[in-house]
């Protein structure tokens, strides 16, 4: 084995060159995000050791590499940036002047994982150019790895052990959503979010190519919808409809919106009118948890609320420290005065991150935590009405607009601050869109793509819907 692996080293090293010199060291951070999708901490680690962290040490080292010599142009720190380190500065902060009374890695393990780690995918991108060729692979990446969230959700929902890979996502030791389209990150909420940037992703092709490239494209989207309707969570298909009517809105020309919208509206409703009883009340989701607990879970929103406001009442500003809200909502579920149940409540973690970073981190965090995620909204927006960008830049900020979108959503019925990977794809995201909108934008001449044979331009696309303008 050892051998095996000295012979498999060269063979690594040199197409790992080849990928660089093609991929780019935005390609190298894709690769993060895929690798802690596919094969993160279950698959594979040693220690804190993950095959992700390894790519994004490489990461650094690269960068820092390509800054020493030359290679990428610096691009300068604007006021947003400033908040952003803020903001990371406000979590270091409100981690370190708590005392945990428990684990004392806990808080710094959540730390380090979930933001300081994101944060450099988040700085890096910011500092690197992609070309219009490389903007195009980033979607095809994100596009390939929904189609296999999706497969991989359908095979768990109907039990298809062959059809899973890895195979942990099946294993019942892994108790939590098993039975659901939890994926490879074991929630379905945070698989849910990649394949609804996946959908996204996976429609940008569309105005890229004509004939049978465009209906072939069409023709995958189902199998993103099937996978986002297996994951059995309301807040994931909320949010992808809210994509896909953002996606409508931003994208289809104005003669068409109204007809759309109608019909998405028709469709809602008749789903309503033949499943409401199922859509208000809990149903069967998790194999291994009746119907009854499952109502019973739901119902634990008020009494979480409640704890939530009163525990930001006695610490406001800092919060009662990262990862501390286990062990320091005792005392508040502990209080006979209260006609809520609040026992039912120990075991749970806060179902909302603004409500779960305003206890944890307080108002020093939060309030950056939202103007950033208003100001990367701008910059999406900023960036698809860019009408001298071509298209695949305009295009991302369709992606970035979308993934905010759905990425809250789901975090007002969920703490999505503790998916695995998820705030990853969020910095990165948020990083080469704010090098787009902020450096290219300004300046930037159009260029014309080419499908096969025929050039398609902003220009065109907006003649190839009968003249409508792309402006909205």
């Amino acid at each position: 084995m050892e051998l095996l692996l000295l012979l498999g080293i060269p063979a690594l090293i040199v197409w790992g060159i080849v990928f660089v010199r093609f991929a780019g060291i935005a390609g190298c951070l894709v690769a993060v995000l895929l690798a802690g999708t596919v094969v993160g901490h279950p698959f594979f680690h040693i220690s804190a050791i993950t095959l992700d962290r390894l790519i994004l040490g490489g990461c650094i080292a690269l960068f820092l590499g390509f800054q020493i010599r030359g290679w990428n142009q610096p691009r300068k720190w604007v006021a947003a940036d400033l908040l952003f380190g803020f903001f990371i500065m406000a979590m270091v902060l409100t981690t370190v002047v708590h005392r945990s009374p428990g684990d004392a890695v806990g808080p710094y393990s959540k730390l380090i994982f979930f933001f300081l780690l994101p944060a450099i995918m988040y700085l890096i991108g910011g500092q690197v150019t992609l070309s219009s060729n490389q903007l195009k692979s980033v979607y095809c990446a994100f596009a390939a790895l929904g189609v296999y969230l999706a497969l991989t959700a359908a095979a768990e929902k109907l039990n298809l052990q062959w059809a899973i890979f890895p195979k942990y996502i099946a294993d019942p030791a892994y108790e939590e959503f098993l039975g659901r389209g939890r994926g490879p990150l074991l929630n379905p909420a945070a698989n849910g979010i990649l394949m609804t940037l996946a959908l996204v992703c996976g429609l940008m092709p569309v105005l890229w190519y004509g004939g049978i490239q465009r209906a072939f494209v069409i023709a995958i989207v189902p199998i993103y919808l099937v996978g986002i309707v297996c994951t059995m969570t309301r807040s994931v298909w909320l949010g992808c409809l809210a994509v896909i009517v953002g996606v409508a809105v931003v994208v289809i020309p104005r003669n068409w919106r109204l007809p759309m919208t109608m019909t998405v509206l028709g469709l809602a409703s008749m789903a309503w009118f033949f499943d409401a009883q199922s859509m208000l009340s809990s149903f069967k989701r998790d194999r291994n948890v009746s119907v009854e607990q499952m109502r019973e879970s739901a119902s634990l929103r008020p009494i979480l609320a409640m704890v939530a406001w009163k525990m930001f009442q006695d610490h406001p500003l800092l919060g009662c420290g990262t990862d501390q809200y286990l062990s320091k909502s005792k005392t508040y579920l502990s209080d006979r005065n209260s006609e809520l149940p609040l026992e039912k409540a120990r075991p749970y973690v806060q179902h909302n991150m603004f409500l779960a970073m305003l206890v944890e981190n307080g108002l020093i965090a939060v309030m950056p935590f939202c103007l950033l995620l208003g100001i990367w909204s701008f910059w999406s927006w900023k960036l698809w009405q860019a009408q001298n960008l071509s298209l695949e830049y305009r295009q991302l900020g369709v992606v970035s607009l979308t993934f905010l979108i759905s990425y809250a959503i789901n975090g007002m019925f969920h703490d999505v601050l503790i998916f695995p990977m998820i705030n990853m794809y969020l910095f990165f995201i948020a990083g080469i869109t704010r090098n787009c909108a902020i450096h290219l934008a300004p300046r930037h001449k159009p260029q014309t793509m080419t499908g096969r044979g025929r050039a398609f331009t902003p220009s065109a696309y907006s003649n190839s819907f009968g003249g409508a303008g792309t402006s909205c």
